[in-house]
């Protein structure tokens, strides 16, 4: 066998493992493989005959690999060679600032790692959450609570409603449920806080308007 903590002794372990099981088993496994018992009797041989050449991943270790590979299809290892990081040693040019700035003015609302996507996306570089951040700070940008903005009523919505109830009489309100949304918080379908220049006017959520009914 191979050294610990190598691609080729992850697809050992896991080849060897799953090899210990029936075609149908297999399928059990993907449809529920943290609590099959067969998965864990194989996991137990192959831990027993590891150990006995002084190769020694744990069993824990064995099953996450396992966990791994068939969610995503690779071993830990070949999985770990497409994660970027964001490299510390990156310098912020004019270009860079000036992307930064348009992505928060163009959503306000973004957060942190919502930034360090379209940014990544957008020079092919991947700062650090701590430096975009630094950088939104020296720029004169900072997060503040955004106040809601009356949205416009819909007349035609209303008029539709107010000829209804003189249609259906005095007494239809006695048998009606009026059912609203105040078991949500206020934080629950909105981002409550926006970047903004500071200094500026306060940022402000304002709900869509769509009109009339016919132009739903």
């Amino acid at each position: 066998m191979t050294r610990y903590g190598s691609d080729l002794l992850e697809s050992q372990v896991i080849t060897s493992i799953l090899s210990r099981l029936s075609e149908d088993d297999l399928i059990a496994l993907l449809n529920n493989y943290q609590t099959r018992t067969k998965l864990q009797k194989a996991i137990d041989e192959v831990h027993e005959k590891l150990n006995a050449v002084n190769v020694g991943p744990s069993k824990r270790t064995m099953r996450r690999w396992i966990e791994h590979y068939l969610l995503h299809g690779e071993t830990p290892t070949a999985s770990r060679k497409w994660i970027r990081r964001p490299s510390t040693n990156l310098k912020w040019n004019h270009t860079d600032v000036a992307h930064v700035l348009d992505i928060v003015n163009e959503d306000p609302a973004l957060f942190l790692d919502e930034i360090q996507e379209i940014l990544a996306i957008r020079t092919d570089k991947l700062f650090s959450i701590s430096s975009i951040y630094q950088t939104l700070i020296e720029n004169n940008y900072s997060l503040k609570v955004a106040y809601e903005k009356s949205c416009q009523r819909d007349e035609d919505e209303r008029a539709d409603w107010m000829a209804l109830m003189i249609e259906l009489g005095p007494d239809a309100s006695r048998q009606m449920i009026f059912i609203d949304e105040t078991h949500k918080g206020r934080k629950a379908s909105r981002r409550r806080r926006h970047w903004a220049v500071k200094g500026k006017n306060q940022p402000f959520i304002e709900a869509a308007y769509y009109g009339g009914l016919d132009n739903r």
